[in-house]
């Protein structure tokens, strides 16, 4: 193996790697954390956070039944066989007192009982009922500036009553679930009938908050505050969403909101029709401790809301009112007793550190995977890695900016790489060194033709390419360079002197080639550049004479005829 084979196979120093390292990764990573953290902030990557968040509900694994909850569905079905709707007070008592022999935890009641629809009697009797129970909670609609919202039903007690309210993104999906809230002022002209959930500053607990609440009461688990103001059940502690969470730019959450954290699409809460249950066809199993929910099931009375879900009956993508109140129910109970995880999210602090963290990962992978198939391949792998490791740890409860991660990433990845390619090119190394000379005054004051800063710009480039193969070979020794000439290098080794000499006159040719092609090339674009300016003044002087020719003074006769 010659001498040359040798010191080929030299590395670069260590600490000039790592100066190489902090310079283009690290700068670059907080460049880039900065501008994502900007957009963010602006709200450019909610939507795209959102539609990230919505898969993975999707895909999310479908968990099992619920079986400490029951729905009772009052199905299109049920009013079309009792010709009755809205139901009146009379079927509703006939409820009560079926379910009330099968020994339920607590009923919830999440429709509208605020106008008499039966006889006097049964009003009398389903005010007697709700006043007698405290295991009876009747759901209402908090008001707002244009809405004056809806009561809960008549002599219920204000300890039972919740609002049945979901708070809906700006594209009309429900991702969210309150826990805690206010009445709005009403706006309204007419005359607004006052009542507990119109109230402006009542604070009311949510139908499914109340429902977990009771339900955990009968285990000997109360709820608590915390300095924070989230409550918690022991070790379970629900914190309440930031301003800006997850993906969200500003989730407008003045109040207490939770992301709701869905089981399935369907068949996650068992649900039985009101017929079965009147007809006593219903397993008293299914009842007894249960939270039993009643509501409508019919889509024509349109009580359902918009889900991430594309489907949630065959050929339906809303979900009942009544089935996501029950879902909203079971995440509190679940996360108390099976550890079931809450979805959270890390502070606006932590997430761009998160980002900060991705942007010098990608930039790693940028410099230390130099080939283009190597770079591409790894930076396919680690998008698709990160996205399935965002994922896993969504299964875990936490939500992390997916997008900007990605982004951040794929950002750093490419103008790492991109500089990297442009530090490695020796002719934008020497276009860099020749405006750094012309900048601090360092060319020759005399007047400087476009072919002198060809030839001076092939003169460094070919100095930088020398300077880098005497490195390569000895091992990346420092050596050198003259002022003067940038092309000459002095060395103490006589040797090592004979050396770059003989590399110098083989890259002298290479120079004079380069120079060569050059001048030709120039010489070309000029007669090229003088052949359009010679046929632009042709063509300007055929319209001359054209426009002269057309006038008068050259007609037949000239101008004394």
């Amino acid at each position: 193996m010659s001498t040359l084979d040798n010191h080929s196979e030299a590395r670069p120093k260590p600490k000039g790697r790592i100066k190489r390292l902090l310079q283009t990764v690290v700068l670059t990573g907080l460049i880039v954390t900065g501008g994502l953290a900007a957009c963010r902030f602006l709200g450019w990557f909610e939507k795209i956070e959102i539609a990230a968040y919505d898969s993975f509900i999707r895909r999310k694994p479908v968990e099992p039944l619920d079986d400490r909850l029951l729905v009772i569905g009052i199905s299109e079905e049920d009013i079309q066989n009792r010709e009755e709707y809205p139901i009146k007070e009379g079927t509703v008592v006939e409820l009560l007192e079926t379910m009330t022999q099968y020994e339920p935890r607590v009923i919830a009641l999440d429709f509208g009982l605020d106008f008499p629809r039966g006889t006097d009697a049964e009003q009398d009797q389903l005010t007697n009922l709700l006043a007698g129970s405290d295991r009876i909670v009747s759901a209402c609609l908090l008001s707002s500036e244009e809405f004056p919202g809806v009561p809960p039903a008549p002599s219920i007690s204000e300890e039972l009553a919740a609002f049945a309210d979901f708070p809906q993104d700006s594209d009309g999906i429900v991702r969210r679930s309150l826990m805690v809230s206010t009445p709005g002022e009403v706006f309204v002209d007419e005359v607004v009938r006052s009542h507990l959930c119109n109230r402006p500053g009542e604070v009311l607990f949510s139908l499914s908050l109340l429902l977990a609440m009771i339900y955990l009461e009968d285990e000997g688990i109360f709820a608590e505050q915390t300095e924070s103001g989230d409550l918690t059940w022991g070790n379970t502690v629900v914190s309440g969403l930031y301003k800006r969470s997850g993906g969200y730019a500003d989730t407008g959450a003045v109040d207490y909101q939770v992301m709701l954290n869905y089981r399935g699409p369907r068949d996650t809460v068992r649900t039985v029709s009101l017929t079965k249950v009147l007809q006593g066809k219903v397993n008293p199993e299914w009842v007894r401790d249960r939270v039993v929910l009643v509501g409508y099931t019919s889509p024509v009375v349109k009580d359902f809301i918009p889900t991430p879900y594309t489907e949630t009956e065959p050929g339906f993508r809303g979900m009942f009112g009544v089935i996501a109140h029950a879902q909203a129910t079971s995440q509190l109970i679940s996360a108390v007793l099976d550890g079931r995880p809450l979805i959270r999210s890390w502070p606006e602090i932590g997430e761009i550190g998160l980002i900060g963290v991705m942007s010098l990962i990608g930039g790693l992978i940028a410099f230390y995977a130099r080939h283009p198939i190597l770079f591409g391949a790894a930076l396919i792998g680690g998008l698709v890695g990160l996205w399935f490791l965002a994922y896993y740890i969504f299964i875990q409860g936490l939500w992390l900016p997916v997008a900007s991660m990605i982004a951040a990433v794929l950002a750093t990845a490419i103008v790492v790489s991109v500089i990297g390619r442009a530090s490695h090119s020796v002719y934008a190394q020497a276009i860099l060194e020749q405006l750094k000379a012309d900048i601090q005054g360092w060319t020759t004051p005399h007047p400087v033709t476009h072919r002198d800063r060809l030839e001076e710009l092939v003169r460094r480039a070919q100095a930088i390419r020398q300077k880098r193969a005497i490195g390569d070979e000895l091992g990346h020794r420092e050596v050198e360079q003259s002022s003067a000439d940038p092309m000459h290098l002095e060395f103490d080794d006589p040797e090592v002197q004979t050396f770059y000499e003989r590399i110098k006159t083989q890259l002298q040719q290479k120079f004079d080639q380069e120079k060569a092609a050059l001048e030709a090339q120039t010489n070309r674009q000029g007669a090229s550049s003088k052949s359009l300016r010679v046929q632009s003044l042709l063509k300007k002087s055929q319209r001359a004479r054209s426009a002269n020719l057309s006038s008068p003074l050259f007609k037949s006769g000239g101008a004394d005829d």
